[in-house]
């Protein structure tokens, strides 16, 4: 599953205060299998070991998101979330 989404962001230190103003959201792409998706959130997988287990878990916000592709072998299926 492919998951387009906007991300809250921050720059770390000092900065201008001009230049801050200008400062936004990320459009970001997370690809993994998916673990859990309900009306609060999408949860992808973006590794899965040999041992069954799973690392670094993406809880993403239902509200964040802006598109779901289902990627399977041989096909493709867009959805609009």
């Amino acid at each position: 599953m492919e998951v387009k989404w906007r991300d809250a962001c921050t720059d770390g230190g000092w900065n201008d205060f001009a230049e801050l103003k200008d400062h936004t959201p990320l459009d970001c792409r997370t690809v993994g299998r998916l673990a859990r998706m309900d009306k609060s959130q999408l949860t992808l997988l973006p590794t899965i070991c040999s041992n069954g287990k799973s690392s670094v878990p993406w809880a993403i916000p239902r509200d964040w998101v802006q598109n779901v592709t289902v990627l399977r072998k041989g096909k493709k299926h867009v959805s609009g979330v």
